[in-house]
């Protein structure tokens, strides 16, 4: 249990001070899930015990990698982050239009992989929201959840609009989420 809370510390760390890109060996791998190809990268699989959690890393709307911090974990943590359909190498896939099928899509690559939970899922940015929907519609799987810079699509609209007014921005929360689907 230490090790798992030494590697979300690192985490928020990792992903509150590393903003540079860091080189690292390629090591995608693809399956095919639902007919359609999925890029995926695991670590630390050979090293983990039945029932012990796997990190199940959910990246922000661009994509993204959680690489910078993959190093500081312990061997014996492990992991899985992959790249959602029509995000980097993994194939567009019309059919997906609602959160619901994004996470559903994430549960059948997993299914594929025969990993099995529990799972520890960490979400950034609008992986925040999806680890969220995760977790409510495969309750039993999960283990935990990890928020880093999340997005709330969550708030009422005057929530949404004193959020807008904080941050000077010139898109709220709401309009944002309009945008995506």
């Amino acid at each position: 249990m230490k090790d798992l809370f030494k590697a979300m510390l690192l985490l928020f760390l990792g992903t509150a001070f590393a903003k540079a890109v860091y080189a690292q060996p390629n090591t995608n791998q693809t399956v095919m899930v639902e007919g359609k190809k999925m890029v995926y990268k695991t670590s630390n699989l050979a090293n983990r015990k039945a029932g012990e959690p796997i990190l199940v890393f959910e990246a922000g709307l661009g994509g993204g990698t959680f690489d910078p911090i993959l190093p500081l974990l312990s061997s014996h943590i492990a992991s899985i982050q992959y790249e959602r359909s029509g995000i980097g190498g993994s194939e567009p896939d019309s059919r997906i239009m609602t959160d619901g099928q994004v996470v559903a899509r994430l549960h059948g690559l997993l299914h594929t992989l025969a990993i099995q939970p529990p799972y520890l899922l960490v979400g950034h940015s609008i992986g925040g929201p999806y680890i969220r929907l995760f977790a409510a519609q495969y309750p039993d799987e999960v283990c935990g959840l990890v928020f880093s810079e999340p997005t709330d699509f969550m708030l009422t609209a005057q929530e949404d609009e004193h959020a807008k007014l904080v941050s000077q921005s010139k898109t709220s929360y709401q309009q944002i989420s309009k945008i995506i689907m």
